[in-house]
């Protein structure tokens, strides 16, 4: 069965038992068992009207780089800049096998770090700018205390060596 399937099955379960009073509301459920009313109540428990990131997102960007091929991954798509790279490229590039890469790229993609588009009969995987830079951002927000010219020369060096 496969993640999705598994996913989509979990949340079928979930919304049977739920109709049927046998899911009961003490015991501390898996998100993926969360009625669709418990997911809405969730979300707005989360959302930052600020437009940045909430803590969640980023502990799930963080986490999906915190393996290696997915971190190989991530890297490999934010030296192609933009035009991305196709999924077939990506595997041989890494030595990846095919089902493997998959699996890595639906994470980072639901951590909003890579995001994908078709051209032709291929998908090309990209970073995604804007939540690769909502969880930069998220991270040193605080930083030096909101003296930004304190961490000036940190950006500068950053954006120097790599642009």
């Amino acid at each position: 069965m496969s993640t999705f399937e598994t996913d989509e099955h979990l949340r079928a379960t979930a919304a049977q038992r739920s109709r049927s009073g046998q899911l009961h509301k003490s015991r501390r459920m898996h998100p993926l068992e969360a009625t669709t009313s418990e997911c809405y109540l969730t979300l707005f428990r989360t959302l930052d009207m600020s437009g940045g990131m909430d803590t969640s997102n980023a502990l799930a960007g963080l986490s999906a780089l915190a393996q290696e091929s997915r971190l190989k991954i991530f890297r490999l798509l934010v030296q192609r800049g933009p035009e991305g790279m196709a999924a077939g490229d990506i595997a041989r590039n890494l030595k990846l096998p095919h089902n493997t890469l998959s699996s890595h790229l639906g994470i980072l993609s639901r951590a909003s770090l890579v995001k994908s588009r078709k051209e032709s009969r291929s998908i090309i995987y990209s970073v995604d700018l804007k939540g690769t830079r909502d969880l930069l951002t998220f991270l040193v927000q605080d930083c030096c205390r909101g003296r930004p010219e304190v961490c000036e020369p940190l950006i500068a060096s950053a954006l120097a060596e790599c642009c």
